[in-house]
């Protein structure tokens, strides 16, 4: 007997989604090509790759198109927070769309955690740990941007969980804490952090139901808030790479994920990527 649940998406309000996504086809395949025109880093890249694999998802496109949409995400998301880890003077090199370049270094307020926890997500989703090592390796002292402050906290205990390190309970704990206060989205930060934020804890004890709980919580808040007239017609909104990094992570320690829904796209879940 089947115990899986159904979460549905939210529609996605466009009304050109198909000219919306060659047209970020074209945006994303030109990265590597104009890095030497972006004065201070990828973040607008980042975006046009997160509304390209949105599209995808929302007009559902073949598995490996998806992939390799996600594969954009984490390649110009690691090269974002390279480049923002280091200053002006100093030049990085970044690996764009199979072309090494260099450039000289760069932060703004695209270097968010928020940002940075999609790019995680789908480099958990993609099982690439020179991705996940990569961005593990960013300052989290220098996030930029306004939000509020269990995304950084959120940040650090993530990388404490793929490092085994002992403190992260305790950052999850603190990361709860400050969602449940939160001041900038407090809503958001409510609805589906803090469900996030316990699918975590719950992944990290080994807690099969607690996983299913908090998921289908979460997912389905995250449903109810970005199908509101104003949010649905957010690409971007499409693929909650936070849940889906961590239902492969959850996979890959032998926790069922038994929920169904087109927020998680099975082969990124079960990382039969090849096979996509």
């Amino acid at each position: 007997m089947s115990n899986d649940v159904e979460v549905p998406a939210h529609d996605l309000d466009f009304p050109d989604a198909q000219g919306e996504l060659d047209f970020m086809k074209e945006m994303v395949g030109q990265v590597a090509s104009h890095i030497h025109e972006v004065k201070t880093n990828l973040g607008a890249d980042f975006d046009f790759a997160m509304q390209l694999l949105g599209f995808a998802v929302a007009l559902q496109r073949p598995a490996a198109e998806i992939v390799e949409a996600v594969r954009s995400v984490a390649e110009i998301g690691v090269a974002l927070f390279q480049r923002g880890s280091v200053g002006p003077d100093v030049t990085v090199t970044l690996s764009l769309a199979g072309t090494t370049v260099d450039v000289p270094g760069g932060v703004s307020y695209y270097n968010s955690a928020p940002r940075w926890l999609r790019a995680l997500g789908a480099a958990m989703a993609l099982r690439d740990r020179a991705a996940i090592e990569s961005l593990s390796r960013f300052d989290s002292g220098n996030f930029e941007g306004e939000y509020d402050a269990h995304h950084d906290t959120f940040a650090l205990a993530l990388i404490a969980l793929d490092r085994n390190d002992a403190a992260v309970g305790e950052l999850l704990a603190t990361a709860r804490r400050e969602a449940q206060s939160a001041k900038v989205a407090p809503e958001l930060a409510r609805r589906i952090d803090v469900p996030l934020i316990d699918l975590t804890q719950a992944i990290v004890a080994g807690d099969a139901a607690e996983v299913q709980h908090h998921l289908v919580e979460g997912l389905t808040w995250y449903r109810t808030i970005h199908q509101r007239k104003g949010a649905s017609h957010q690409a971007q909104a499409m693929v909650p790479l936070r849940f889906v990094g961590l239902c492969a992570l959850a996979h890959d320690r032998g926790l069922p994920v038994r929920v169904r829904s087109p927020y998680l796209p099975p082969f990124l879940v079960d990382g039969k990527l090849d096979g996509a």
